[in-house]
């Protein structure tokens, strides 16, 4: 279990740090990252005390990135709009363009630096895959050790029995998890624009103060995991998608900052105890250092695949999906 080795080794890395603050990640070689990942594979753990293990540490590091997000009242992370008035309806498809497929319009702006508590930074910017349809992409700068908590895919949480063919038709930024549940990302920044704006307007037109826990769930920076983009042929993934629940244990004050929302109450199939909202997150499996973030979309291998796409495993690919999952247009986690 791959995360599993991962997230152990950013656990002991950072519980030695603590001992030793003169450690740095940056003088670490591959070698010496890979000897001490390898000293995990020998575990006898099962599976599900694995996943225990990578639950305790996930969980110790989304708490301090929300812990942070809360303390500075978060912020918009996506690049700006080409157009002066994100209010209008009539503009919607000609922003879905401006963000994700920025060849379409000739124009791009980078968002704003993300710094990570762990002290690295992330921006969305152009994409460095050389392909007509790359858009936007998420770039890390400084080293990233493996195992570490990079980002959230964010976007309205659908149940299967919520999806219709109008959302689904179309889109490529749904991603599902393992129990069906599926999270689209596509309209998030066009929202989360929207929503500043109009806070703004009604504030300075009208005197009203929108609640500002409307706005929060989108001022979450790390809410990039819709721009992360499937490696290039001749490259691999260096970020996974890890299907996390955040629990209703959050603090009050760090709930609203979850970059989802359930499209409608869910029934009692998908009204877990203890899950306050479903999301997917991504953790990073090798060390990372000034590069684009790439994660397999796993398309299923039995259809048609885009003409950019290449499976980085194709024999991975053909054991994941023997499983019975929704919908085989989306990407799996």
């Amino acid at each position: 279990m791959q995360l599993y080795y991962c997230t152990s080794f950013y656990k002991n890395f950072t519980q030695r740090k603590k001992e030793d603050p003169q450690l740095n990640e940056c003088k670490l070689s591959d070698e010496d990252i890979s000897t001490l990942t390898n000293r995990f594979k020998v575990s006898y753990l099962g599976f599900h005390d694995q996943k225990k293990q990578i639950y305790e540490c996930v969980d110790d590091q989304v708490a301090i990135m929300f812990k942070g997000i809360s303390e500075s009242g978060g912020k918009n992370p996506y690049p700006k709009p080409i157009f002066k008035n994100t209010t209008d309806e009539d503009n919607i498809e000609l922003y879905l363009k401006r963000k994700m497929n920025i060849h379409d319009v000739q124009i791009f702006t980078p968002g704003d630096e993300i710094s990570h508590p762990d002290g690295f930074k992330l921006k969305v910017q152009k994409s460095s895959i050389d392909h007509p349809e790359s858009g936007y992409g998420v770039f890390a700068y400084g080293s990233i050790l493996p195992g570490t908590v990079v980002a959230f895919y964010p976007g309205t949480v659908y149940s299967p029995y919520d999806l219709t063919p109008e959302v689904i038709e179309g889109n490529e930024y749904m991603i599902s998890r393992y129990d069906t549940i599926v999270i689209d990302g596509k309209r998030w920044a066009y929202e989360a624009e929207t929503k500043a704006k109009t806070a703004v307007y009604m504030q300075h037109g009208t005197g009203v103060h929108i609640d500002q826990g409307v706005l929060s769930p989108y001022r979450n920076p790390f809410g990039i995991g819709q721009f992360i983009n499937h490696p290039a042929p001749g490259d691999m993934p260096n970020v996974m998608p890890f299907t996390f629940d955040f629990p209703t244990s959050m603090p009050k004050e760090l709930a609203p900052f979850i970059p989802n929302v359930w499209f409608k109450k869910p029934n009692f199939l998908y009204n877990r105890p203890g899950c306050l909202l479903p999301s997917v997150i991504f953790i990073t499996t090798r060390r990372v250092e000034d590069e684009e973030l790439l994660f397999n979309y796993r398309y299923n291998p039995e259809h048609p695949y885009p003409d950019w796409f290449q499976q980085p495993d194709l024999e991975e690919a053909q054991r994941r999906w023997k499983k019975p999952t929704l919908r085989s247009a989306f990407k799996n986690t």
